[in-house]
């Protein structure tokens, strides 16, 4: 039998409720009397565990958060293992520093999903704010490594400052995706908000939409490079695919049109367009010397 450790509200939760404690890594080594007296903010009062939660299960390092937590602050923050459902919505900074494990929200998720993110998985069933595996505020970095996956819509500024790892977004990302971007790599497959890629410095934004329906007027800072059929897009798609993630075999055999921002002093900050290839067209593969920075 599948052992899981239980945690839903007594009653609905109306003020911010400041929980990083909810976390794998805790509640694993714990007694239940243990996790229940843990200590957290509800608003501006300190109170506990056992008196916002009602608790069932054994002590695990899998959780299962029921109902309504869109006011749940940091659940999963640091967590290094284990795996964390939420079955319902989540509030701010879920998964914020996370290193290791998985978390999977079968609702929507507020601002901040997965922010200073290092290693692990987050799947968002639902849609997610702004600032998706962005920098902490008054930070340098945002992400460094792991994968961040939202079925539906994202916010504003997705991937702020991110220096490594994967995020996708299936339905439409909001305003300014990648901005300030230093590396790692944000896949979009339906719409992208306008100005993409705004301060972008390094790493990758891949845009598999229909180009002339939905692509973005790109900023004037990106100049056209070059047209080619790229392997990392064929190695990201099949990480996806073992992730669950379905994807359209025409993405493997298109063209994508390189544009690369100028202001980037390494020339490294880079936005691929997809573009399906034609009736008995075949791609053609660019060698690495003819698609320069």
């Amino acid at each position: 039998m599948d052992k899981k450790f239980i945690l839903k509200p007594k009653k609905p939760i109306e003020l911010p409720l400041e929980a990083e404690v909810i976390s794998p890594d805790l509640f694993s080594v714990m007694t239940i009397e243990e996790i229940e007296s843990l200590p957290i903010y509800y608003g501006n009062r300190k109170t506990s565990i056992k008196k916002i939660f009602l608790t069932s299960g054994k002590p695990s390092d899998r959780l299962s958060l029921e109902g309504d937590l869109s006011m749940v602050v940091g659940i999963g923050s640091r967590m290094t293992r284990g795996e964390i459902i939420v079955k319902g919505n989540c509030g701010n900074f879920t998964g914020a520093g996370m290193k290791g494990g998985r978390i999977l929200i079968e609702g929507n998720t507020a601002d901040w999903l997965g922010s200073g993110m290092r290693g692990g998985l987050i799947e968002v069933r639902g849609s997610a704010g702004d600032f998706i595996g962005g920098a902490f505020p008054g930070e340098k970095f945002g992400m460094r490594g792991g994968t961040i996956l939202v079925n539906k819509n994202s916010g504003k500024e997705t991937g702020l400052r991110m220096l490594g790892g994967l995020i996708t977004v299936k339905g439409r990302a909001g305003d300014f995706l990648g901005s300030g971007m230093k590396g790692g790599t944000i896949i979009v497959f339906s719409r992208m908000g306008q100005g993409p890629g705004f301060q972008m410095k390094g790493g990758t934004i891949i845009f598999l939409g229909e180009k002339k329906k939905y692509a973005p007027t790109l900023l004037p800072t990106f100049v056209y490079n070059c047209s080619f059929n790229p392997l990392i897009v064929r190695v990201l798609l099949k990480q996806l695919e073992k992730l669950g993630i379905k994807t359209d075999p025409r993405f493997l055999m298109g063209d994508y049109h390189r544009f690369i921002n100028l202001l980037s002093r390494s020339g490294k900050g880079e936005i691929l367009l997809f573009e399906p290839l034609k009736a008995q067209q075949t791609p053609k593969p660019v060698p690495p010397s003819k698609c320069t920075d």
